[in-house]
């Protein structure tokens, strides 16, 4: 079975893509696979990782029963060989009968390197996004960055470490722009897919083969649709003002090596947002743990 691995950071398409791509003829996709990270860079017994998969969130939206785990770990002369038995029951219950696993796993990025180990032959995209909106997109959730500071910072490291592993990884790793696919999706896919060597339709770009659940569909709406032009620019409309002064600042270099136009030049005023920024943060994450505090009766 042939592995296509997408890396980006968070928000910046990778559900969309692997959506897209899951409807070719050739490639499937499964939800998000974190759990394989405990494969390969944990260390542990059989007995102890059987536990460690039965319990992990992850592996329970992949829909394992307990008896697949058991057989897969226990059974199994290598790490690789138990993600393989898994994706082959996965594919076992949905009648799916294609030879190209599309992971779309944004944290593949920071295990790029561990991937190409254990799978010598696998293809990478490493796919990139306008950091403003991916911070809007941040900021509207209950997770990751609440800030424009921490989006920036998340945004710039997914991106370096993304640029140092397609310099010394080249010929394993294809870098696109999700706006591309966006304004051009029909040159942009099938260029990407005379890369992997899959074949290509028009009909992949409604991107309609990824299966959402209830707690995540409501951040990915444009699953199930062509991509939307609007979605592009829709941090223009959205994020304040002071948060894309805050995120200019701190990846302007970045933004303007990625041809991304700096939409403020004027930051004078910077400093008293940045302490104003930094202040909220650390309310919002002291009243968290004394919330929880107060839950757990210790105050």
């Amino acid at each position: 079975m042939n592995k296509v691995f997408i890396v980006g950071c968070p928000r910046s398409g990778t559900t969309m893509l692997g959506s897209i791509l899951g409807n070719s003829e050739d490639c499937f996709t499964t939800p998000e696979s974190q759990f394989k990270f405990k494969l390969f860079t944990k260390n542990l017994s059989k007995e102890a990782l059987i536990e460690n998969l039965k319990k992990d969130f992850r592996v329970k939206i992949w829909e394992l029963d307990s008896e697949c785990i058991e057989k897969s770990v226990r059974f199994s002369n290598s790490k690789s060989e138990i993600l393989e038995k898994f994706l082959t029951a996965y594919c076992s219950r949905l009648n799916i009968e294609k030879n190209v696993w599309v992971d779309h796993t944004p944290e593949n990025m920071k295990y790029i390197k561990c991937i190409l180990r254990e799978y010598n032959q696998a293809k990478i995209i490493f796919l990139i996004r306008d950091g403003r909106a991916v911070m809007n997109s941040f900021l509207k959730l209950n997770w990751g960055p609440n800030n424009a500071f921490e989006a920036a910072s998340k945004w710039n490291q997914y991106n370096a470490i993304g640029f140092a592993a397609l310099n010394i990884f080249k010929d394993h790793i294809y870098l696109i722009k999700y706006e591309d696919i966006v304004r051009k999706p029909h040159k942009t896919i099938s260029k990407l897919c005379k890369f992997l060597g899959v074949r290509y339709h028009d009909n992949m770009l409604f991107g309609d083969s990824t299966i959402l659940h209830n707690y995540t569909k409501k951040q990915h709406q444009e699953i199930g649709h062509k991509p939307i032009k609007d979605f592009i620019n829709k941090w223009k409309y959205e994020a304040d003002v002071r948060d894309i002064q805050i995120f200019e600042k701190e990846s302007s270099t970045l933004l303007d090596l990625l041809e991304y136009e700096l939409s403020i030049s004027d930051y004078k005023r910077i400093p008293v947002y940045e302490y104003k920024v930094k202040l909220m943060a650390l309310l919002k994450k002291q009243t968290n743990k004394l919330h929880k505090l107060y839950r757990r009766g210790k105050i």
